[in-house]
């Protein structure tokens, strides 16, 4: 009888054990917590119902390799059911944890934007008042400023007229046009040195045929004749043609003034109009040996002129003072008594063009022509 209970007590721990790793295995599968949690209670229940029975058991018999491993396998089954429990409670704690963070963030977020605008509009408020009070002080400030001058200011005494300024005492030696300087030339202290002179020249020494105190034999000139093509060239001399060998070898004049460059200097170089200049010499100088040669400068025309530029005028005089030094002839320098500021001819000296001499403008051309022959 004993033995078929053994045997009993044998057969139920063998299915108790078979139960337990079936129900492992399931629990190691179903990847559900739930599953999990409810298999691991059943067990448990039936671990715990098996160690009842064994205890019951172990009273009456001795404990045997089959009633160890039925204890042990629900013991191990409760552990791991425990400790899937722990890391679902740790993983929705994290969760929980990680959630909280983020509402905190952004709750500081929300309260920094608040704080920002606060100080802001706190700062355009204080701004605005600023500004509304300086305004509202100047605009005092300027009705009391106006309203004190209407009080206090007396009114403006009209202004006496200013006396005229004297005339100015008058005087034969000079009179002013604007800028320019004027004077009366006297010219009977050179009547005898114009009688013994001869010019030759271009359209301005034929313009002197307009000045009365001169004689017209004396006068050899052609209008757009240039030093060029002087030598080949017919000019009048009291309205006879004659070539300037001629006019020199027959006048019985002690100076020979010569005047060209106006009809030069648009067509050839300075080099070739010095050279000119010299080849004509040289036949003035063949036809009256005795006769002292002298070579008046260019003279000036108005700023205003576009044909001629004055700054090209004084570089051709220039080349002209030196070859009349290397030369050995007299260079007279006509300009200081036709220019003006502008270094220009003054706006009285020309005939309307710009560039022929007026009859005053004559007088400082022969004033100063007389005064350096003599």
């Amino acid at each position: 009888m004993k033995k078929y209970c053994y045997l009993l007590l044998i057969t139920a721990a063998l299915l108790t054990g078979c139960s337990s790793e079936q129900g492992v295995t399931a629990n190691t599968q179903d990847p559900s917590i739930e599953k999990q949690t409810e298999t691991s209670v059943s067990t448990t229940s039936e671990a715990v119902s098996t160690e009842t029975t064994a205890s019951t058991a172990a009273t009456a018999a001795p404990i045997t390799f089959a009633t160890i491993r039925t204890t042990t396998k629900p013991i191990a089954t409760t552990t791991s059911t425990i400790a899937a429990t722990t890391v679902a409670e740790q993983t929705v704690s994290g969760t929980e944890q990680a959630t909280k963070t983020e509402t905190q963030a952004a709750a500081s977020e929300e309260t920094t934007a608040a704080a920002e605008t606060a100080t802001t509009a706190a700062t355009t408020k204080q701004t605005m008042l600023t500004v509304r009070t300086s305004f509202t002080t100047m605009t005092v400030t300027s009705l009391m400023r106006q309203q004190t001058t209407y009080l206090f200011t007396e009114p403006e005494e009209e202004p006496e007229e200013p006396e005229p300024d004297p005339e100015p005492e008058e005087s034969w030696e000079s009179t002013y046009v604007y800028d320019e300087y004027y004077r009366d030339y006297d010219l009977s202290d050179y009547k005898d040195t114009f009688d013994n002179t001869l010019f030759i020249g271009d359209s301005i020494i034929y313009g002197l045929r307009r000045v009365e105190s001169l004689s017209k034999d004396h006068i050899a000139g052609l209008v757009g004749l240039g030093v060029r093509d002087a030598m080949d060239t017919q000019i009048y001399v009291d309205g006879n043609e004659v070539d300037v060998f001629t006019a020199a070898k027959k006048t019985t004049a002690k100076n020979i003034v010569c005047s060209f460059g106006l009809n030069d200097i648009n067509q050839i170089s300075e080099k070739k109009f010095v050279a000119a200049y010299r080849k004509l010499l040289d036949t003035l100088h063949d036809a009256a040996p005795k006769a002292h040669l002298s070579v008046l400068s260019i003279t000036p025309v108005l700023h205003e002129n576009t044909k001629y530029s004055n700054s090209k005028i004084d570089r051709y005089n220039q080349a002209l003072k030196a070859m009349c030094k290397d030369y050995g002839c007299q260079y007279i320098d006509i300009t200081p008594e036709l220019k003006n500021c502008l270094n220009g001819l003054k706006t009285d000296y020309h005939r309307g063009d710009g560039i022929h001499l007026s009859l005053d403008g004559y007088q400082a051309f022969l004033w100063q022509i007389g005064k350096a022959l003599k």
